[in-house]
């Protein structure tokens, strides 16, 4: 996963910022992988390289969602107090935004070939687990109340809070529950497509 500030989601996605700068001790992304990026959507990563702070220029600043060199290098500083911009290396990563397929699937924009391909995704998830399979039971617990709070659900999963919000967590990343923190948890519109469509086969 790759993260971005709020304030520059919108600009990532126009495509006006494909450039971002990480203080990382080594790369944590790879070129031509896919990777989420919070609730913004997917990016596919194209460069990773360390480029010198001292040659980072104006026009790459602003790639990077800056209106000048000068803030840039102000907002890197405050996060990166110890940085050196005479002698240090920074990790560049330029990427693509690809889009929100998790938001698709909470506004239910599902056809017969997407709720497939999500029906193949739960099951990869599921034979990922160690537990065995565990999407289904937490769907179908979803089902009976529109929202439902941690503890509800732990009674119902028989399963400790922090497993049902991973677990609701994995499903929230893919689009299929809401999440509310006064409300609980709810399957949103493509969660309940899923849902019927599994009833289906």
């Amino acid at each position: 996963m790759l993260l971005f500030e709020r304030c520059i989601h919108d600009a990532i996605r126009e495509g006006r910022v494909t450039v971002v700068y990480r203080n990382w001790d080594k790369p944590r992304v790879n070129p031509g992988q896919r990777y989420r990026a919070g609730h913004l959507g997917d990016i596919q990563v194209e460069e990773v390289s360390q480029v010198p702070l001292a040659g980072i220029t104006e026009e790459e600043a602003r790639a990077a969602g800056e209106p000048s060199l000068a803030e840039w290098r102000r907002r890197y500083q405050a996060r990166n107090p110890k940085a050196d911009f005479q002698h240090d290396l920074t990790y560049l990563v330029r990427f693509c935004y690809l889009g929100n397929e998790a938001q698709v699937v909470r506004d239910g924009r599902l056809s017969e070939e997407a709720l497939r391909r999500l029906d193949r995704a739960l099951a990869r998830v599921d034979v990922q687990a160690y537990e065995g399979e565990w999407t289904m039971p937490y769907l179908a617990t979803l089902m009976q109340k529109r929202w439902m709070r941690p503890g509800e659900l732990v009674q119902h999963l028989v399963a400790d809070q922090d497993t049902v919000r991973r677990r609701m967590n994995v499903l929230a990343d893919m689009g299929l529950v809401r999440a509310d923190p006064g409300l609980g948890y709810s399957l949103s519109a493509g969660g309940r497509k899923l849902y019927a469509y599994r009833m289906r086969g």
